[in-house]
């Protein structure tokens, strides 16, 4: 058997926690190539997965993960390249499973230049939370957790430097737009490679019916 191909594009460790960033990247339907990202039920979602671990303590790891749509990886990088002292997202979702029930993960993302009076040496926090709680439905079948059910089972926050997150987010912001040329061009590089089958094609029978030909004259003067 064959090793097995890692989906991993970027990590950052430290010897306390790790924060790496995970290809999960897939394409549209074909009835839907502009989409570009397969975004539904049937054909999967295109993620990009944030695992974050804290090791700190060698009795325990604790380890977490968040999904991102690869928009969202580009929003970050945006905002980190146009220099913001101050930067606040976050972002929960939640999703039915038949064991735990509601299970919920909870992503923020913040840029703060200072603490207490003095500029912070690790500018940027990443806090992923995974844990449960009751699912509940707006009025278009979307779906949310219910308020006061929130309960956190773990969670990990990693620190990083401006350079840290810029190294994070540029490779993956390179694997989200390589993935996406590729996706864009998917038909015509079908097309040229049918095309190129058919040349291949006639040429190897045009060639065989000349073998043929010259095996008949060989005959003929052999008689």
């Amino acid at each position: 058997m064959g090793e097995k191909i890692s989906n991993q594009i970027a990590v950052y460790k430290t010897n306390k926690v790790l924060l790496e960033m995970q290809n999960c990247l897939k394409p549209a339907p074909k009835e839907f190539p502009w989409h570009i990202h397969a975004a539904g039920k049937k054909e999967g979602y295109s993620l990009i997965r944030l695992v974050a671990m804290d090791y700190s303590d060698k009795n325990e790891t604790i380890s977490v993960y968040a999904n991102l749509r690869p928009d969202t990886i580009l929003y970050l990088y945006a905002q980190l390249c146009s220099g913001y002292e101050y930067v606040h997202w976050n972002e929960q979702k939640i999703f039915k499973d038949e064991e735990k029930g509601g299970v919920i993960t909870r992503i923020r993302v913040e840029r703060k230049e200072e603490h207490n009076g003095e500029k912070r040496s690790y500018p940027w926090i990443v806090n992923i939370g995974n844990g449960k709680g009751e699912v509940a439905y707006n009025r278009n079948g979307g779906q949310y957790c219910k308020a006061g059910t929130y309960e956190e089972e773990k969670s990990v926050s990693v620190n990083l430097t401006d350079e840290d997150f810029f190294y994070l987010l540029s490779r993956t912001q390179a694997v989200i737009r390589t993935f996406e040329q590729k996706m864009l061009y998917r038909d015509w590089e079908v097309r040229n490679f049918q095309t190129l089958f058919r040349l291949i094609k006639k040429e190897l029978r045009f060639l065989h019916e000349e073998a043929d030909s010259q095996e008949r004259e060989t005959e003929r003067d052999a008689a």
